[in-house]
């Protein structure tokens, strides 16, 4: 089996970081040929995807036949004159030996049907709830519904969705959760410079959170969070650190405020994006996973896995299904005040913050790459159409 994978680009967000985890366990531990393929060519992981496979990008290729060509196409003709009617990409991969294509994330949908004439069945690995889909736009969700036949869901709640939104049967997707990256742990020095870094001292309190600015990710929640507990907690030692990187290019809100501008600054700390984010998750005491939507974040395994309790929102995606009750607490959707409670119920039960840390740490670690890759893998032989 030779299998493309079409990534969305090479950012350092959930869906491109776990493609080049799953792509680096199938170099390592398996005999799995692979080519690969970014709809963006562009993010500060393109070289770490370069060295595993030459990468190439849909968006730096031609994709505009001539008249002549667009007119043979219409006719079902792979030629005239001699010359290919076959787009750019379907030319690149014709003969390529590729007999199965796994697109990594529901933004592939012009790329799916650009390949399509070669006849090469596919598969589709959901990282999106409605919100990512909707930005996508319907023709976008019609050409992945149409090209891909058989689909996997990050979570349980990407299925639901899928199934009551978008009408795909329940028996074409199968759930196989995301895996936690292995980045190398903090070390104490790492530790004691961030927390330096951003001045904060032993006996500090800190709440973290982690996005790009994208409205759902719940960045002016968080601010929010951290505004609601400063009128319950006056002795400044309750600190909110938020760990997360310029906007992804078109999903940023605008309306976001700055450091500067919240009135918080004494509290309130926002990090750029960071290549090793664990160094500052690692200064954190609990993880507060504020996103409006998310279908399964990473963030929450890379807290969990230092033994930070995750409070989530009821609603907002699959955190519920890692979170369960054990290894942290679920408010009622959007309910600030709610999160606040929790965080200060884990300040001030020490015995608690670190039971649930425990259970957090071993629920992170079956979503090891170890414990999922094999799982993906087989859940794509096994969906092979």
């Amino acid at each position: 089996m030779k299998i493309l994978f079409v990534g969305n680009d090479a950012s350092r967000t959930g869906a491109p970081i776990g493609l080049l985890c799953f792509l680096r366990w199938l170099k390592e531990n398996t005999d799995v040929e692979f080519e690969i393929m970014l709809r963006i060519g562009r993010g500060p992981l393109l070289e770490d995807y370069e060295a595993l496979a030459p990468a190439v990008c849909y968006d730096r290729i031609d994709h505009n036949p001539t008249l002549a060509q667009r007119a043979a196409r219409r006719l079902g003709l792979r030629s005239i004159g001699g010359r290919s009617c076959l787009s750019a990409i379907e030319q690149h991969f014709e003969n390529s030996g590729v007999d199965l294509i796994l697109a990594n994330t529901v933004t592939q949908g012009a790329v799916l049907a650009d390949l399509a004439r070669l006849r090469i069945p596919a598969i589709c690995y959901v990282h999106e709830l409605e919100w990512g889909i909707k930005r996508c736009g319907s023709r976008n969700m019609a050409q992945v519904k149409k090209h891909a036949q058989r689909f996997i869901a990050c979570s349980r709640a990407v299925k639901h969705n899928l199934v009551e939104q978008h009408g795909i049967r329940a028996e074409k997707i199968e759930v196989v959760y995301e895996m936690l990256p292995p980045r190398p742990l903090p070390t104490p020095e790492a530790v004691a410079s961030a927390k330096k870094l951003l001045k904060l001292t032993e006996s500090d309190f800190v709440v973290g959170g982690c996005g790009s600015h994208a409205w759902r990710k719940g960045r002016d929640l968080f601010v929010d969070l951290a505004r609601e507990n400063q009128s319950r907690n006056p002795d400044g030692k309750l600190h909110f650190v938020w760990v997360g990187g310029p906007p992804q290019e078109g999903v940023a809100d605008e309306n976001l405020p700055s450091e500067g501008e919240t009135g918080l600054e004494s509290i309130l700390h926002f990090v750029p994006e960071v290549e090793n984010p664990l160094d500052y998750f690692a200064a954190f005491d609990v993880f507060a996973m504020v996103s409006r939507e998310d279908p399964f974040p990473i963030a929450n395994l890379e807290c969990a896995s230092l033994g930070k309790p995750v409070i989530c929102f009821e609603g907002s995606g699959g955190s519920r299904e890692f979170v369960e009750e054990d290894a942290g607490f679920v408010a009622p959707y959007l309910d600030v005040r709610g999160m606040a409670d929790k965080i200060i119920l884990l300040r001030e039960d020490s015995e608690l913050r670190a039971r649930l840390g425990k259970h957090a740490a071993e629920k992170a670690r079956k979503h090891a790459v170890s414990e999922i890759a094999p799982q993906l893998l087989d859940c794509i032989r096994r969906n092979r159409p």
